[in-house]
């Protein structure tokens, strides 16, 4: 997968992975045909949250790990709950016609364009780890 080998090169600029380490995992994740972030996660190489700092910073989007909080759980309830499972998102707000939403999966962001009701009329995706969307 070209992005793995990407992502991979991107980890050791950034000093997030040694070389050796990131090369490694690179080529576990191309023969399992998944994300890299996934197999850095699962084989607890590096921790969700700092994976998806580095994700978000690679692909140009913003990071945001929410405290339950700090959610407004009646914005939410506007939203299809079955929809926002499926997808890991969660809507945080709607402010001159841009709604933020958090996601956990940058690769899968079109689904959220069907959220574009209620006076939403862009969509500013914000990544997230998907421990957040649980």
């Amino acid at each position: 997968m070209i992005f793995n080998t990407l992502f991979t090169k991107n980890l050791i600029a950034k000093e997030v992975l040694e070389e050796d380490v990131a090369n490694q995992y690179c080529s576990v994740a191309d023969e399992k045909e998944i994300p890299l972030f996934t197999v850095l996660v699962d084989e607890n190489v590096i921790d969700e949250e700092r994976i998806f700092m580095a994700l978000a910073d690679y692909l140009g989007y913003d990071y945001r790990y929410c405290q339950l909080s700090e959610i407004d759980l009646e914005f939410v309830k506007k939203y299809p709950r079955d929809f926002l499972l499926e997808h890991q998102g969660v809507p945080l707000e709607l402010k001159g016609g841009v709604l933020t939403v958090l996601c956990s999966n940058p690769f899968k962001t079109e689904e959220f364009r069907e959220l574009l009701t209620n006076g939403a009329k862009k969509l500013k995706l914000v990544l997230s780890p998907p421990k957040q969307m649980k």
